[in-house]
């Protein structure tokens, strides 16, 4: 309180800076006497985020407020000023912190929203909470498992725990565009449950965060029928380096990191690998090795000296800012930087192999580790077991819906793979790497590479399943492309294969004049089979009819796109084969009302697609 402006604190700073011999003196009784947490100059950019809720409040329209400003001079401090303060006391606020070297940006995004779950179990009433916990079980409905596998604390608000996932498509796919309409329909119902509060959602260091959480985010912020007010901070880079020298934080921790002990340095260096913090079981790891075995006790003098500290669990080193997180990064030569990361993670898969129990998470991070150098790689045994490793790290990243993971890691694994020649020896490996590639590129909505790589696949793949499994993919791509070029390409090879299979497709022409007798045909049989016949075929009865289901199922799919007068006279071949052979499309439960929902559309469409 002893200065009246901002500008007079920037002038003593700058005086401490420039003459230390004169300004700072050692004395253990003198301390700075500061209110913590208090802005200081910051009057209009409070008003300024009090006037954004109050517009969010009165209009029902999301809105992002954009803060920036360089490292260290009080972005975040002032965007949780809002929810500190007596006007938020009814609002929701949510936040979450991206990170230059996370393998997982999307899940950092993800859990925050999965938080919100937890402040809504703590914050209402018991009849609020089920009466959101309803309205999403209504706006899911047979789908509620996918909200579950997103935000999983969704079930804290139950009052009482039941099944929901449905085990035949427990595992089931959730890609980008999925993802996209999960979280806004979530957001849409919560915003409308509690429409009396605000949501707030504050993103820390926005510039980590990757194309497909930035996806997600305009998502939330582009829909109409959310309330939401996002805050985030930037930094103007040209701003920054136009700033006088001594005003470069970076430079300053970087002089004092320059007088530390070579050992500290190389600790961390070692620790700034790992992003803002390392786990101790990292640390435990790397200390067997005789390469790092001073690394505990250099990182706990790190400690002393101010640059670390460790979680209130005692789990992890962390940087007690991102500034101290880059100038320690920053120590490592630039040329030496990829085998510096690539010898953390070999020393780390040495160790990793010999546990009994193996963490996928780690797994995550020690490949995370190699891949930087993953050209250090030096023959093809290594090529191909790490290519495998890449292949196990990438699957589950696609499970969990990490989908730049899952990207990353495939692409690091097909880096291994260049030779052609590798699909004659590794067969398997080159077919699911590939697959892996397209599904993930696909949903990190890379399109053009899922293309390339789904087209690789069905070059090369040698059995009839692998070719449709691949078909499948590309069905999927072009459903989002709407490519009908593509579309008619893919269709006139479905033809064929069904044609191949035996089950005797006419030409266009041909199949058109024969709609209404086929959807006729497929009607009747429905009507002569029992209920308890419909509800109780067969999953597939042979490889043969798996292969024509499957091909049925991609060419009526794509014919929405491509040739919409066609649609019926396939669907209701298809829907005859599943009747004739007792083969579902479908889980068994669902097949009679699949079926003759089908049905029902087609017929209805019957006559204007005649007239047409």
């Amino acid at each position: 309180d002893a200065y009246s402006c901002i500008e007079a604190v920037t002038s003593d700073l700058n005086l401490l800076l420039k003459e230390p011999n004169v300004f700072l003196f050692d004395n253990e009784n003198t301390s700075l006497n500061k209110g913590v947490g208090r802005l200081y100059g910051r009057a209009d950019e409070i008003d300024s985020l009090h006037d954004a809720y109050g517009r969010v409040m009165s209009s029902n329209k999301s809105e992002a407020v954009l803060i920036g400003g360089y490292s260290g001079s009080g972005k975040t401090q002032l965007a949780l000023s809002l929810p500190q303060s007596e006007l938020f006391a009814n609002g929701l606020c949510i936040s979450t912190k991206f990170e230059e070297t996370a393998s997982e940006p999307l899940a950092v995004l993800l859990s925050a929203f999965d938080e919100m779950f937890v402040l809504i179990a703590e914050k209402y009433t018991e009849q609020e909470r089920h009466s959101i916990y309803q309205a999403l079980v209504s706006e899911f409905d047979g789908h509620f498992y996918l909200l579950v596998r997103t935000v999983p604390n969704v079930l804290r608000l139950a009052s009482s725990m039941h099944s929901i996932i449905n085990d035949a498509v427990e595992e089931n796919e959730i890609n980008f565009f999925s993802m996209c309409e999960i979280i806004k329909r979530l957001m849409r119902v919560v915003s409308s449950q509690l429409s009396s509060s605000t949501m707030l959602i504050f993103l820390d260091d926005m510039q980590w965060a990757d194309s497909v959480s930035l996806g997600l985010i305009h998502t939330v912020l582009s829909d109409p029928d959310n309330s939401i007010l996002i805050k985030r901070w930037e930094w103007d880079i040209d701003e920054i380096l136009a700033e006088d020298i001594t005003l470069n934080v970076l430079d300053l921790i970087s002089a004092k990191m320059n007088e530390l002990s070579e050992d500290i340095r190389a600790a961390l260096k070692t620790a700034s690998c790992f992003g803002i913090k390392m786990h101790d079981s990292f640390v435990h790891d790397l200390s067997q090795h005789p390469d790092y075995s001073s690394l505990r006790p250099n990182l706990m003098a790190a400690i002393d000296d101010g640059l670390m500290e460790l979680d209130s669990d005692e789990s992890s080193f962390r940087f007690v800012h991102d500034k101290v997180l880059e100038a320690a990064y920053d120590m490592i030569r630039p040329d030496s930087k990829d085998k510096f990361h690539f010898d953390i993670g070999m020393v780390l898969l040495a160790s990793y192999e010999k546990n009994t129990i193996q963490s996928t998470s780690t797994l995550f991070v020690i490949l995370d580790q190699i891949n930087h150098g993953i050209l250090l790689l030096q023959d093809e045994a290594q090529h191909i077991s790490i290519a495998k490793l890449n292949l196990q790290a990438g699957m589950e990243s696609l499970r969990r819906s990490n989908y730049t993971s899952a990207y990353n890691f495939a692409k690091s694994a097909v880096s291994l793979l260049p030779d052609d020649s590798l699909w004659t020896k590794h067969y398997d490996l080159c077919l699911k790497l590939y697959m892996l590639l397209s599904r993930a590129a696909f949903s990190y909505r890379k399109i053009n590479e899922a293309k390339d790589a789904i087209n690789i696949v069905i070059n090369h793949a040698n059995t009839l399943q692998d070719k449709l499994d691949a078909y499948t993919i590309k069905k999927m791509i072009i459903e989002v492309d709407c490519n009908p070029d593509d579309a008619n390409q893919l269709i006139v090879t479905m033809i064929g294969l069904l044609n191949s299979l035996g089950e005797h497709i006419p030409c266009d022409e041909e199949a058109r004049r024969d709609i209404s007798r086929q959807v006729d045909i497929a009607t009747k049989s429905f009507q002569l089979e029992s209920d308890g016949i419909l509800l109780h075929v067969h999953e597939f009865s042979s490889e043969k009819s798996d292969a024509i289901m499957q091909a049925y199922f991609i060419l009526v799919s794509l014919e929405i796109i491509a040739k919409p007068q066609l649609y019926a006279y396939h669907g209701a071949r298809w829907s005859q084969f599943c009747l004739k052979h007792k083969v579902a499309s479908n889980s068994l439960r669902g097949i009679e009302r699949d079926l003759q929902g089908r049905l029902s559309n087609w017929s209805v469409g019957t006559e204007d697609v005649k007239s047409k």
